[in-house]
């Protein structure tokens, strides 16, 4: 269940990213202590994407530095060293945040978890959530998030390969369902 519910949202994303050419979205803001978060709803696909509005990468063209192209379509060179830590700790900070919520409104419902890495120091400079309006994460209140961008630049980092950092950065996702 959980493979066609990963493949229905990546199919949804793509389709968002398609139709998104022709759709400028809504774009709202919410406004917390000492930060902004971004919220971005392409009314066509429904998808929503949340971000802290004083980000760096989010919307910028992945390229290499040294010829400003982009990488091809299926990159497919590691550009993060293997270690054995840093996806759990990742899984536990998102799991963490939403301590005190009903997770059994998010059994079946993944979100997208983005972070944007810095191609050179390998620390987390931007995180970005997307999901579908029908799922539960949008009721979610926004300090959460915020939380969990925290818990994330704070506590995770990565070692770029040398083919990581060739790139202006270096963008991680996974599918997430809180449990």
């Amino acid at each position: 269940m959980k493979y066609i519910l990963f493949f229905l949202l990546t199919f949804l994303l793509n389709v968002s990213v398609l139709l998104g050419q022709n759709a400028e979205p809504v774009t709202t803001y919410y406004n917390g202590d000492n930060y902004i978060y971004q919220c971005d709803l392409v009314e066509k696909t429904g998808i929503i994407t949340l971000f802290n509005k004083d980000n760096t990468f989010i919307y910028n063209e992945l390229i290499y530095t040294t010829t400003d192209e982009r990488p091809p379509l299926r990159y497919s060179e590691q550009q993060l060293e293997d270690d054995t830590w840093t996806r759990p700790k990742c899984f536990s900070i998102v799991n963490e945040a939403f301590f005190g919520q009903d997770k059994s409104k998010f059994a079946g419902k993944s979100m997208i978890v983005g972070l944007y890495i810095n191609s050179t120091t390998g620390k987390i400079v931007d995180v970005e959530f997307s999901f579908p309006t029908w799922f539960p994460y949008k009721d979610v209140p926004i300090p959460v998030y915020r939380d969990i961008e925290l818990g994330l630049k704070e506590n995770v980092w990565f070692i770029p390969t040398e083919a990581g950092k060739n790139l202006n950065y270096i963008y991680l996702f996974w599918m997430h369902e809180v449990r």
